[in-house]
């Protein structure tokens, strides 16, 4: 997974942002059965982050996030959609990209490193939950559903571009 986060501070304690987040591999894994790949997934989510100091430069950090989730078909999935196709070529099938939503949460810790950088380690949680793929025919509709949840541990670093230095004055 690789993601980016924007995030502005409303005060010492409390910041909103925006976020997005790649995976380039979404595998289903059920019980005695074999490993079906699905395809990548992306998610754009807003988050609301509260921190709170434990020395000058550690920080606890907790956050709820939820957006848009986004599962766009290859491998298994993407053949399952082409069989569908196969054998009822008179039918509409919606399917890649599958949308859906996530919402989430977690907490971490942030060590400053210097002025203008500081660490992250967090363990987030998020529950996913899309239509995966609409079939209407003459017999009529029918839909597969997933959702479910993912847990991460996510490493960082956090750029403070408020301590960039300020210009020097003007000299008369």
């Amino acid at each position: 997974l690789f993601g980016a986060e924007l995030i502005y501070p409303m005060d010492e304690e409390l910041s909103f942002g925006v976020a997005a987040l790649y995976g380039s591999s979404f595998e289903y894994n059920a019980k005695n059965a074999p490993t079906q790949e699905f395809g990548q997934d992306l998610s754009l989510r807003l988050l609301g982050e509260f921190r709170s100091p434990l020395s000058p430069r550690l920080d606890v950090r907790f956050r709820a996030e939820g957006g848009l989730y986004m599962l766009f078909f290859d491998g298994d999935l993407e053949k399952l959609v082409d069989n569908f196709e196969r054998e009822c070529p008179s039918c509409d099938i919606e399917g890649s990209p599958a949308m859906g939503y996530l919402l989430g949460g977690g907490g971490g810790l942030a060590f400053k490193l210097n002025d203008r950088l500081t660490g992250r380690l967090d363990l987030l949680y998020h529950y996913v939950n899309l239509d995966l793929i609409t079939i209407e025919g003459e017999g009529g509709e029918a839909s597969l559903s997933m959702s479910g949840g993912r847990l991460l541990l996510a490493f960082g670093i956090e750029f403070d571009r408020s301590k960039a230095s300020a210009p020097a004055p003007a000299q008369e």
